[in-house]
């Protein structure tokens, strides 16, 4: 039998000990760095929207939204299934079709579409590309889970099928999907 000691003294162990603790700093200092610049993605004025749409909304039963809902450069006749009740927000529209209680304002939501093409051209730009539980969340079907703040990518088609989704946020954290 063989007994191992390890000398906890001298200049290879205290050399041993710095090198471990610079590593250390130094992937903290990198992921720290990775998080804070990576993730962090300017909404400009789409910050309110949780529903911004090009051609058409539609509401299906028990819909609620939490947040403004805009439809642009549809006409506010392809908002379907909200009656005023079901929108905790504005339901911004194009023209005066929309439904009861949505507010028509065409200048704001081209700068929110604009906003949106710069924010999502940034996102697909980012690296590193998402892995793990940012990568494809349940093969592409969201229905059911809650997401939290992170870069998102899919590869192929993303649902909202089964249950609802959640997203998990405040407004100091930026969730977007690629």
């Amino acid at each position: 039998m063989r007994n191992y000691t390890t000398k906890k003294s001298g200049s290879f162990y205290l050399f041993t000990r710095l090198l471990g603790v610079i590593i250390s700093v130094g992937l903290m200092t990198t992921t720290f760095a990775m998080s804070a610049t990576t993730y962090v993605l300017d909404l400009r004025s789409t910050s309110n929207f949780v529903v911004l749409a090009g051609s058409t909304v539609t509401g299906t039963a028990n819909t609620s939204i939490t947040g403004d809902v805009g439809l642009s450069p549809a006409a506010g006749s392809y908002v379907t299934g909200f009656d005023g009740t079901n929108v905790t927000g504005i339901l911004y529209v194009v023209d005066a079709s929309g439904p009861a209680g949505s507010v028509i304002n065409a200048t704001l939501l081209q700068t929110a579409k604009s906003d949106l093409t710069i924010a999502y051209n940034d996102a697909a730009g980012r690296t590193p590309v998402p892995t793990g539980p940012f990568l494809n969340p349940n093969g592409g079907n969201i229905g059911g889970l809650n997401l939290v703040p992170g870069l998102y990518k899919f590869t192929s088609t993303c649902l909202i099928t089964g249950a609802d989704v959640t997203l998990t946020g405040s407004a100091t954290e930026s969730g977007y999907s690629r």
